[in-house]
This record gives structure tokens, sequence and C-alpha cells, in this order.
């Protein structure tokens, strides 16, 4: 079970999503800050290989402000993400107004879905 305490902390768009998928009930078997390569990943369902990034500092939101959309960040998540990807993970990438709509819940929704049916 994930300690949403220390979660505020860090990050409220990961804290929302997070409970996003706590009242849908997909929270179960993820892992929040888990590490996959060396790379710190916001949300991690290992057994299915979904990798869940929430991008808060772009545009403004989150600490980074603008982060990972600039150098050097914007080429580490992108070597991250291609690694991943040639090792049958999916990288789910969602930015704050993509949290706020639900657009992110509905597509991780529908990625757990598909990983699980394999």
């Amino acid at each position: 079970m994930i300690d949403k305490t220390k979660m505020r902390k860090e990050s409220k768009y990961e804290l929302l999503l997070y409970e996003q998928l706590e009242q849908e009930d997909l929270h179960h078997g993820i892992e929040w800050q888990g590490m996959v390569h060396e790379h710190k990943v916001d949300f991690v369902y290992r057994g299915l290989k979904i990798a869940i990034e929430v991008q808060g500092g772009t545009q403004g939101y989150g600490r980074g402000r603008g982060g990972h959309v600039r150098e050097p960040g914007y080429s580490e998540d992108r070597r991250f993400s291609n690694t991943m990807q040639k090792e049958g993970w999916w990288v789910l990438e969602y930015s704050v107004p993509m949290i706020n709509s639900e657009e992110a819940l509905k597509d991780i929704r529908d990625a757990l879905r598909k990983r699980q049916k394999r």
C-alpha cells in the first residue's frame, strides 16, 4: 500500500492520479517511485510491465518548471523510454491537463485491460 502522506510532499499531481486510480480500484499492484533500470518511475505495474510518468514539470506545473522539456532531462527521458520499450514495457506519460481531465485515468484503465489479456 502506498503512503499518501509522503506522496503529498512529492507531487500533488502524482497524488491526484493515484487517488483517481484508487477510486476506480486500479491501484492494486502499483508501486510509487519504483526503480526500473536505475531510473525512478512515478508509478510501476511491474508484473504487467507498465511504467507511468507524471510530467508535472511542463508548462510551469510542478517544481521542475519545464525540466522534462529542456535538456538534459528531455534526452534522459527519451533514452529511458526507448530502453524500456525495447524490453517490452509500456511507458505511459501524462501532463497535468491530462490528469485533471481524467484522460490519463481512462488511458491507464485501457492499458491495464490490454496487458491483462495477454
